[in-house]
């Protein structure tokens, strides 16, 4: 008895120190394919050619501006259900490089600037932050103590502090945070379940090397067209969560520090989910105290222009590739009409 016991405990040890090793090492087998996305971002990042020109944002930014039209300096590092968080650690990571960008064109979607529901579930799983940023995070939401996280399954108004609900020394988030850092594979449980361990190998390989080679840029919707209305719609007035203003101010020092300026460029939206003159109007004022505060940072066009339900594929608002092309080209002619380093674009 004592024996069996023995052999099966260390078949589980085994089993488990084998898949917490495949858990760190080979996501691409079983994540959603967004993880392939980030992982070739994250890769071509790192080597980055001179005079390069960068897009932050989120996935809007990822679906509407496409590089190859934009410019062959261009490089698309906007991330699916992005925030300022994942913006900052691009700020630092890139005014560190040995290759710092001539210049960054900045585009967030405004409620992603007063609520995140992929933090947890994608930006820590995918090892996009350090043990140490991801801790710094969490303390910084419990400072505020601000209502930034909503919950996968839950409405908007129900959102909550990032960090969680306050317990005895906060051992809660402080165990959370180290093992997601950690690769711990209960963490990935879901992951691992329904990618049946490496049955999204192949695909989401495929996908990596599709995003590397069109320096970021790639698709969402597939519809013919969507009119229906987005979060924008729902949202009476635009606040920003003090947690992203921080970050979003964070990120401009950086880039200011460096001598590099930020362009900040507003995604078209269908007619369903244009914002309130009242949300637009607080939006407005928003980057203008930012323009006021940060000498590099520079607001071109309409804030969230309408664009016909014929240019959107899915109730995200994101563009088709056709409207992604014709949106691409007129970002690229305000940014020389701007004289944007790194150009001519277009």
């Amino acid at each position: 008895m004592k024996r069996t016991f023995t052999a099966a405990l260390a078949t589980f040890l085994l089993i488990f120190a084998a898949t917490w090793l495949w858990v760190a090492k080979e996501r691409m087998a079983f994540f959603d394919i967004s993880y392939a996305g980030w992982r070739a971002k994250m890769d071509f990042a790192k080597t980055l050619p001179k005079d390069n020109v960068v897009i932050l944002g989120d996935s809007r930014a990822v679906a509407g501006l496409v590089p190859s039209v934009l410019g062959p300096s261009v490089y698309n590092l906007a991330l699916a259900g992005c925030t300022s968080i994942e913006a900052a650690k691009w700020a630092h990571d890139l005014t560190a490089s040995a290759t710092p960008p001539r210049a960054v064109i900045l585009s967030f979607t405004p409620v992603n600037l007063m609520a995140t529901k992929s933090f947890w579930e994608t930006t820590a799983k995918c090892g996009f932050l350090t043990r140490q940023e991801i801790e710094t995070v969490w303390e910084r939401a419990r400072q505020f103590n601000g209502r930034e996280y909503w919950p996968e399954g839950e409405s908007y108004a129900r959102r909550s502090s990032l960090a969680g609900p306050k317990s005895p020394g906060d051992i809660e988030i402080r165990m959370k945070a180290d093992l997601y850092a950690e690769d711990f594979p209960p963490c990935y449980f879901s992951a691992l379940w329904g990618g049946r361990i490496i049955r999204r190998l192949n695909i989401n390989r495929k996908f990596y090397h599709e995003t590397y080679a069109a320096r970021g840029y790639y698709p969402f919707g597939t519809a013919d067209e969507c009119a229906e209305a987005g979060l924008e719609a729902q949202t009476p007035s635009f606040q920003p969560v003090k947690l992203f203003d921080l970050y979003l101010r964070e990120s401009l020092a950086l880039f200011e520090g460096s001598n590099i300026p930020v362009y900040f460029v507003s995604a078209p939206v269908n007619a369903a989910t244009t914002p309130s003159p009242e949300y637009t109007a607080a939006f407005c004022a928003y980057i203008a105290r930012l323009e006021a505060e940060f000498h590099n940072f520079h607001s071109l066009g309409t804030p969230q222009p309408t664009w016909s339900a014929q240019d959107f594929g899915d109730d995200f608002n994101h563009l088709r590739p056709p409207s992604a092309v014709r949106w691409s080209k007129e970002v690229a002619q305000k940014l020389n009409e701007e004289h944007v380093p790194g150009g001519p674009f277009g």
